[in-house]
This record gives C-alpha cells, structure tokens and sequence, in this order.
C-alpha cells in the first residue's frame, strides 16, 4: 500500500511500512501483581485496533509500557525499578500482602527486600517500631523548619 506525501507542492508516493504486533508473541509479566502470562492476555483494545505502546494486566488491570511488560527481569534490577517507580506511586498501584506473597513462592523474597533496603537508605531504622519511625520523621521535620534544635 502507497501514502502520497507532498512536498512542494508535488505529489510522491512512500511507501507504507507494516508493522509486526511482535508484542502479542511470548510471555508478559505484570511487575504491580507479578501475574506472567501470554502476551495477547495485556493487549488493549482501541478503535484502530490495539494500543501499539500500552499492555493492561488481566489480573490487576494495572496498565504498563510493553517494554515493561515484556522485560526479563534479574531480581536486583527489578528492586531498581520499584524503588525508582516508587516516586510515582508504585505501591498504590500493589497489593503489599500479594505481591510478597508471588515474591515469596518465586523464591525472590530475602532478595528483593535486601536489595530494595539498601536503595532505601540505612538498614539501621528497620528494627524501629511504627511508633518510633513516627516520632522520628516528627522530629526530622521540626528540624528542618527550626522549630527545635538538633
């Protein structure tokens, strides 16, 4: 099939470029609920087709990139990941108890949390209670807008 381009005024034929739906082959994992399935179970409908950029979960219908979709994680890199996406609000996006439950049963667990602890900061807050993190970003914040000294 033929478009015509005008360039100057004249009239040229370019010739189209199919595009494979490359896509819809292979597995897809939800990195939001860790659901792995066939890729043409994310594809999204749209009036001209399917979303060319976009895979919806069937599972979460959480809605990611198909290079998301379609990545082969290592589980370090995929700690990156969420805690790089939890700016954006990634763990709105989860459900904490399944989704450490799927992590648990893949084997990824101490791993993940490991790897995801240390980008987070200071392992040495971690045995703090509820309470006492509380307490302390309290008194971190009223430092910093001087309301008392350190």
């Amino acid at each position: 099939m033929q478009q015509t381009v005008f360039i100057d005024g004249t009239a040229r034929a370019k010739p189209r470029i199919e595009t494979t739906v490359s896509y819809m082959e292979g597995v897809a994992l939800c990195p939001f609920c860790l659901f792995s399935g066939e890729s043409h179970k994310f594809v999204v409908s749209v009036k001209k087709g399917f979303h060319q950029k976009l895979g919806e979960c069937p599972r979460c219908h959480n809605k990611s990139q198909w290079t998301t979709l379609k990545r082969r994680w290592m589980v370090k890199a995929f700690a990156d990941w969420c805690f790089a996406y939890s700016m954006s609000g990634f763990w709105n996006k989860v459900k904490y108890k399944d989704f450490n439950e799927d992590l648990r049963i893949r084997g990824v667990l101490n791993a993940f949390w490991t790897r995801y602890r240390e980008l987070k900061g200071d392992g040495s807050e971690r045995n703090e209670t509820y309470g006492e993190h509380v307490e302390r970003e309290q008194r971190k914040r009223a430092i910093q807008n001087g309301r008392i000294e350190a």
